[in-house]
């Protein structure tokens, strides 16, 4: 593991990474604080969370609170909760005077393996995720697998399909073995499964490590998200929003499709590879038209000026990234979705 990633099945370790910082502000979600603030003997600030209070406002209301506590560029910012929280969280750290440094501390799946990972910090403007953000890493990363366990099975295969992506993109093995154990019921307290979460944490630690500031490699990460991020839009407007997991799984299966289709993924590999993601239990049919994901695929921040660096993957844990016109996407898509 990276040595800024830490997995424990307890807070007990966290102690020594804190020793020595002056003065410690934990920001911590008001839906989890009642389970894990007291595990934390430092000034909280609690703070709603969910994806329509992922803005500006939000980060203009924590800013003011770290004013008022007379907070220092010593100020160290310990982030506890879900992706959104250390999205957030980050963002912060990575513009109050300037820059102070921050500690994540994750406890959901998601968070754990994707957006606790990477240096990516970011709010939403407009209904467009993560349009505002800076590349900003943490200091650590301090996973507590316990915190698991109060997640209902929906939230943990959320985390699960980026666990999945990592492995379909690098490594072959790994999914192999993701197969067999996340397609049983997983039980997040095993050994088993604190390996394949320090793989999938290695995997995208090492990608951006290698490419920070995505211009090659890591655009690879992206893959089933240029779909999955416009799914994602399309069910908020219908008011029937999804886990940016469930949402990035229809996005892959989409993705290994348009591989299969263009001649680069073998026919048996794609029934394997969407068949894994039946077996773990994800819904992957998608409701809405072409159109509608199209325009959404146009307004994604990922997109280039006439197209998509788009992912597909060659073979289980081979992948690859070609540039298709939003027209072309368009028409593979309507042949993968007909």
């Amino acid at each position: 593991m990276s040595k800024t990633f830490f997995i424990h099945d307890n807070f007990e370790a966290l102690s020594p990474l804190l020793e020595g910082k002056k003065e410690v502000v934990v920001l911590i979600d008001k839906g989890i604080s009642h389970l894990y603030g007291r595990y934390f003997p430092f000034p909280q600030i609690e703070v709603e969370i969910s994806e329509g209070q992922k803005t500006l406002a939000t980060v203009e209301t924590i800013a003011k609170r770290l004013v008022a506590m007379e907070c220092s560029r010593s100020t160290f910012l310990l982030c506890v909760g879900g992706g959104i929280l250390t999205d957030i969280g980050g963002f912060v750290a990575s513009i109050f005077k300037r820059g102070i440094k921050c500690g994540y501390l994750p406890t959901t799946l998601l968070a754990q393996v994707d957006a606790s990972t990477g240096g990516k910090t970011g709010v939403n403007l407009d209904g467009l995720k993560n349009i505002l953000g800076t590349f900003s890493l943490p200091e650590f990363t301090y996973i507590n697998t316990s915190t698991l366990r109060t997640l209902p099975r929906r939230e943990l295969l959320a985390g699960a399909a980026e666990m999945i992506k990592a492995f379909a993109i690098k490594d072959a093995e790994s999914f192999a073995k993701a197969k067999n154990y996340l397609t049983q019921g997983f039980d997040t307290g095993t050994p088993e499964f604190r390996e394949l979460l320090a793989t999938a944490i290695q995997i995208k630690a090492d990608v951006v490590e290698r490419d920070f500031r995505e211009s090659g490699e890591r655009k690879l990460l992206n893959f089933g998200h240029t779909f999955g991020h416009a799914i994602e839009k399309c069910a908020a407007a219908a008011r029937e929003p999804l886990l940016h997991g469930e949402a990035v799984a229809k996005g892959m299966k989409i993705a290994a499709q348009i591989s299969a289709l263009k001649g680069y993924l073998p026919e048996e590999s794609l029934k394997e590879f969407c068949s894994t993601l039946d077996m773990m239990g994800f819904d992957l049919q998608v409701p809405y038209g072409v159109e509608n994901l199209m325009d959404a695929v146009k307004n994604d921040k990922k997109r280039g000026e006439n197209g998509v660096d788009f992912v597909l993957l060659q073979e289980i844990g081979k992948s690859c990234i070609e540039t298709i016109s939003f027209e072309d996407l368009a028409k593979a898509a309507a042949d993968v979705l007909h």
